[in-house]
């Protein structure tokens, strides 16, 4: 699992840079989980949606992070096609501050947007708090939602395997 970073300057890993811990990264372990941010303009984040066999974009229920979402899945069908929209996984996640009636119309757009799958992710306190995550302190509701959305995923890759 590689995180994104803003760095100290500012700055993320650029494509080539994304490209080649990739390419260190495969010689030693067979999947590769890229956490890119959600800046459209950075070379770690074209480079992980471009060789991305699963694409997971969690979206809080906020009408702002919403249409971001929209846009961007928008933008990455213009650029990658709709085929990784069928690869992609919306996870709706619920928040403090979120505003559950924005849920319909967003789903609605991914779905138009060519997404095949959206799954919902309860507020979990433990995610929330800071504090070290133990799975046996998770709630049994989050632990359902993980395994749908682990499910999805690995059908995903297996399919992309194919």
């Amino acid at each position: 699992i590689v995180a994104g970073n803003n760095g100290a300057h500012g700055s993320s890993l650029g494509y080539d840079d994304a490209h080649a811990a990739a390419q260190i990264l495969s010689q030693h372990r067979e999947i590769l989980i890229a956490d890119t941010g959600n800046n459209r303009l950075a070379g770690s984040w074209h480079w992980a949606t471009i060789h991305a066999d699963v694409l997971l974009v969690p979206v809080p229920l906020r009408r702002d992070a919403a249409a971001a979402a929209h846009r961007m899945l928008l933008d990455l069908t213009a650029t990658a096609g709709r085929a990784m929209m069928a690869r992609t996984i919306v996870v709706i996640t619920d928040g403090p501050g979120d505003a559950p009636m924005v849920e319909i119309d967003a789903v609605d757009a991914f779905l138009d947007a060519g997404v095949h799958s959206v799954a919902r992710m309860p507020f979990e306190p433990l995610f929330a708090s800071g504090e070290r995550i133990a799975t046996s302190k998770l709630r049994r509701s989050t632990t359902e939602a993980l395994t749908v959305v682990a499910a999805t995923v690995i059908d995903l890759i297996a399919h992309a395997a194919d």
